[in-house]
């Protein structure tokens, strides 16, 4: 958003310095120019290398996850402390802009006053991101999956090195602003005073920031090369190039495979290969709750009288039109936008509980009553459209896609498509069991969905 502010400053400074006598008004063009360059370059290029959300605080994938080196570690928490040991001198700078913005604005009578101040502190403002930013470089790089630390920390420097060329570049341009404007001051002692500290506060303090900012960017560019060549997070540039960020699942290190999970009666009745989970939202509901209390499941396309449905007003899910109880989620509460709970699918007619949705993450575990795995629901992102994979060992069973089938998130639906699974070893998978995890991430991805979009 920056950059394209800065492109748009720049074509209305072209525009009016055609018509414009000083020199300085004919280098904001170039400036703007420049500057919209170098926060683009670098946003665009983070956002390229930085994996996806849901990958970062996966805590199930069924693959291999080494341990952080302990030196990549030790290097991030070092890079962190150097980081914050720059606050006093930056607080300084925050300290000496507020005295000299006092001297000339004693008393604020007019918003125009604002504006003044947004240029002074702009400066001071970027440098305090700056530092944000590396804390949350080393933050992230230790709290994401071994695997994906050097691209996180790549991301974060083309970030860092994004800002501190802002900081470069707009010091630069204060001075050719500075060296235009002194011979225009020259009839105005006080005016002429009051730029000169000013110019002098600016170059003490931003010059000493910006150089110590520039190394310690370089010390993360040492960090990324580090990590890089540890064997725990060694990753390829193919895998990079194409946006990998994960090998295959595997049999997860530690789990149990449930060989007999509980079957319900029901399962039988679920006997299409594709099904639609489609929320009946109330007015109420659309605008207010954002939360969805009743869904209607139907077959792809919709050729049989049958249908089901579920509603969060009991936790019953439903076929149609014989009213017939199939199955029951305890507790009957909606996930949440920040926050999962752990669930129990309970068998209608015999009352006993068939499975658990344990929360991971963006991942769910489905486990039988004692607690051993029966599969994953992993989840992958791609262009906007949100999909999961129900995963028994390596084999995908289920596959889930949630999309909009209109212009608003209030025409999404979740699509269910039942997968034949090679092997005739591997157990079966329950459909009672997916059909009944659909609401669940139908209305998590929903809301989520929408808070990004609002």
């Amino acid at each position: 958003m920056a950059g394209f502010a800065a492109f748009a400053a720049g074509m209305a400074v072209r525009v009016a310095a055609a018509r414009a006598i000083s020199p300085v008004i004919a280098s904001l063009s170039a400036f703007a120019f420049t500057l919209a360059g170098a926060v683009l370059l670098s946003s665009i290029s983070a956002a390229f290398v930085m994996p996806d959300r849901a990958a970062i605080v996966r805590d199930v994938r069924g693959e291999d996850d080494p341990a952080l080196p302990a030196h990549v570690t030790l290097l991030l928490v070092l890079l962190c402390g150097l980081a914050m040991l720059q606050v006093a001198g930056i607080v300084s700078w925050w300290h000496a802009e507020q005295a000299l913005l006092k001297t000339v604005l004693p008393q604020r009578s007019s918003h125009f006053d604002y504006i003044p101040m947004v240029i002074v502190y702009a400066l001071p403002a970027l440098a305090t991101l700056t530092l944000v930013l590396c804390a949350i470089t080393s933050l992230l790089a230790i709290v994401a999956p071994s695997q994906l630390t050097a691209r996180v920390i790549v991301a974060g420097v083309l970030l860092q090195l994004g800002y501190v060329a802002v900081l470069v570049i707009a010091g630069a341009e204060l001075d050719t602003i500075g060296a235009a404007l002194g011979p225009v001051l020259a009839d105005d002692p006080e005016a002429t005073r009051t730029f000169s500290e000013w110019m002098t506060t600016h170059e003490g303090a931003a010059g000493p920031v910006t150089q110590r900012l520039a190394w310690t960017s370089a010390g993360y560019v040492f960090a990324a090369v580090v990590a890089a060549l540890s064997p725990a997070t060694e990753i390829s540039i193919a895998e990079v190039s194409s946006g990998a960020e994960r090998p295959s699942a595997s049999d997860h290190a530690g789990a149990v495979i449930s060989p007999v999970p509980v079957k319900s009666d029901a399962s039988t009745i679920f006997d299409e290969s594709q099904y639609s989970v489609h929320p009946r939202m109330t007015l109420i509901e659309a605008w207010l709750t954002r939360k969805c209390t009743d869904f209607e499941i139907r077959c792809i396309p919709h050729t049989s009288r049958k249908w089901f449905s579920y509603s969060w007003t009991n936790g019953l899910l439903k076929q149609h039109p014989e009213e017939k109880d199939l199955a029951r989620i305890a507790p009957p509460r909606p996930p949440g936008l920040f926050w999962d709970r752990k669930y129990e699918v309970i068998d209608a007619a015999a009352g006993h509980t068939i499975a658990q949705f344990v929360p991971r993450g963006q991942d769910w575990e489905i486990t039988d009553p004692s607690g051993a795995l029966i599969a994953r629901v992993l989840r992958d992102n791609s262009r906007g459209i949100v999909k999961f994979r129900a995963m028994i060992g390596e084999a995908e069973v289920v596959r889930f896609k949630w999309a909009l089938a209109g212009l608003s998130v209030h025409s999404a639906e979740l699509e269910v498509e039942f997968l034949s699974s090679p092997g005739a070893e591997r157990p079966p998978f329950d459909r009672v069991l997916a059909i009944a995890i659909a609401p669940i991430l139908e209305q998590r991805v929903r809301l989520q969905h929408e808070r990004a979009n609002s």
